[in-house]
C-alpha cells in the first residue's frame, strides 16, 4: 500500500475511534448516578470535558493503531482482516494519542476524587 493510502486508512480509523470514544466517554460520565440523583447536568461538573476528551483521544489512538481488528475482532468468515500497515509517524502519532488520552482521563479522575 502506498503512503497516501496508509494515511487515509489511519485517519479514517482515527476519526471513527474519536467519535466512538467521545460518545462512550460521555455515556460513561453522564450515566453516573450522582448526576441523576442530584438532578444536575453532566456538563456542570468540571471533570466531564477532560474525561470525554481523554476517552476520545484514547480510543482514537487505539482504533488507528489496531485498525479493523479492533472493530471486527477475530470473527472473520473467509478472509482474515489485513493487518494495518503503519509508517513510523502514524505509529508514533497513535501512541501519543493514547498517552494523551490516558493523561486526560487520569486528570479527570484525580480531580473527581479530590473535589
Amino acid at each position: 500500500m502506498n503512503r497516501l493510502g496508509e494515511w487515509i486508512g489511519w485517519a479514517l480509523h482515527y476519526f471513527f475511534g474519536l467519535v466512538v470514544g467521545a460518545g462512550g466517554g460521555f455515556w460513561l460520565i453522564s450515566d453516573n448516578r450522582a448526576h441523576r440523583s442530584a438532578g444536575t447536568n453532566a456538563f456542570a461538573d468540571e471533570t466531564t470535558m477532560p474525561f470525554v476528551i481523554g476517552a476520545a483521544l484514547f480510543f482514537a489512538g487505539v482504533g488507528a493503531l489496531l485498525g479493523d481488528r479492533l472493530w471486527m475482532g477475530d470473527n472473520y468468515r473467509m478472509i482474515a482482516p489485513e493487518e494495518p500497515s503503519h509508517t513510523p509517524l502514524t505509529k508514533v502519532a497513535s501512541i501519543i494519542s493514547i498517552a494523551l488520552g490516558a493523561c486526560f482521563i487520569g486528570y479527570a479522575l484525580y480531580r473527581h476524587v479530590t473535589l
